[in-house]
């Protein structure tokens, strides 16, 4: 009874004063956890939608009310150095909605041997209708862009970083040489593990309305 008597009281003030001012959201969206390895090769055919490789991120989410909503998509990962920028593609309901580039080559960056996309992001502002939606986020032809040595289609233009040979201070003694000579070779041995499909999205954020 209380239940229906809540019910009343919520109607007869919608209809007297209209509906209730919704206050803003901020959801996490879970992915659904797929995970198909990183790649070290460029496969000889893939599907460059992105939305079946490890990378993409799917997730169903529950839209209160018709609005404009903001999605922030993070990224993560790491990704050859000197490759071209990426694309960030939306999809609801198996629709793509958007696509924006981003290219990390001119953001702030730290590091010249590699393009680390840890704590990157951009972001969409689309229309959703009230009720649930599929939604999805992938970076399409991951194998394209990535500099001419990896062998994939539409290799980039831009100059790789000049490789630094190894070189200690000559005044170091021979224990000081090793350590360097180690820690330059467990580097390059990183940098050489980088899959080429290594960028991914991270996490997904919908705010509104």
């Amino acid at each position: 009874m209380e239940k229906y008597l809540t019910a009343a009281d919520r109607v007869a003030r919608a209809a007297v004063f209209g509906p209730p001012t919704l206050s803003p959201t901020l959801i996490r969206l879970r992915s659904d956890g797929r995970r198909n390895g990183e790649a070290h090769l460029v496969p000889a055919q893939y599907d460059v939608t992105g939305l079946s490789l490890p990378n993409s991120f799917h997730a169903t989410h529950r839209v209160p009310v018709e609005a404009d909503y903001v999605i922030k998509v993070g990224l993560t990962g790491q990704r050859p150095a000197a490759s071209e920028a990426i694309a960030v593609t939306l999809w609801v309901d198996d629709k793509q909605v958007a696509s924006v580039p981003f290219d990390l080559e001119k953001s702030a960056r730290f590091d010249e041997d590699h393009q680390d996309f840890g704590g990157q992001a951009t972001q969409f502002r689309v229309r959703l209708t009230a009720g649930d939606h599929e939604l999805a986020v992938s970076i399409p032809r991951i194998y394209e862009g990535l500099p001419a040595r990896f062998g994939g289609p539409n290799p980039s233009a831009r100059p790789e970083p000049v490789k630094k040979p190894f070189a200690a201070p000559p005044t170091a003694p021979p224990e000081r040489v090793a350590s360097l000579r180690k820690a330059y070779d467990d580097k390059e041995a990183e940098l050489a593990k980088i899959p080429l499909n290594g960028v991914r999205i991270g996490s997904v954020d919908v705010g509104g309305p």
